[in-house]
């Protein structure tokens, strides 16, 4: 019964740093910063229609997508989606999880998956 305490402890931590600390436009796994958008450096994208994101360099070679099941609501909904980032050497999935929105800023979304420890910021370009 403690590790699973412990380990919702420090998914709580993760968490909370995440909210407080990211930048706009990242991803973040396991309290790593994966990657960082820099507007003189990168681009964005935005469908509502197909609910997909897309922030990448200018090149497009590093990147992350999320594609949600459906719009993203307010702060404290879920939405089912699908992350897929570059690394070094390939590409990679998380596929059908759950993200809750823990934050909102204007056209900014902060979206954490408690499973994955995984969390996005995006920009519902309106």
């Amino acid at each position: 019964m403690l590790p699973l305490a412990v380990s919702c402890i420090g998914a709580n931590k993760m968490q909370e740093e995440f909210v407080e600390t990211s930048p706009e436009e990242c991803l973040v796994i396991d309290g790593k910063t994966i990657f960082t958008f820099e507007p003189d450096k990168c681009q964005e994208s935005y469908s509502p229609e197909r609910n997909e994101f897309r922030i990448g360099d200018d090149s497009m070679s590093n990147y992350y997508a999320f594609k949600a099941e459906s719009a993203l609501g307010a702060t404290g909904s879920t939405v089912m989606g699908d992350l897929s980032w570059t690394t070094d050497v390939d590409v990679r999935y998380k596929l059908g999880m759950e993200y809750k929105i823990v934050k909102s800023k204007g056209e900014l979304r902060w979206l954490w998956c408690r499973r994955t420890r995984t969390g996005l910021v995006v920009r519902v370009i309106e």
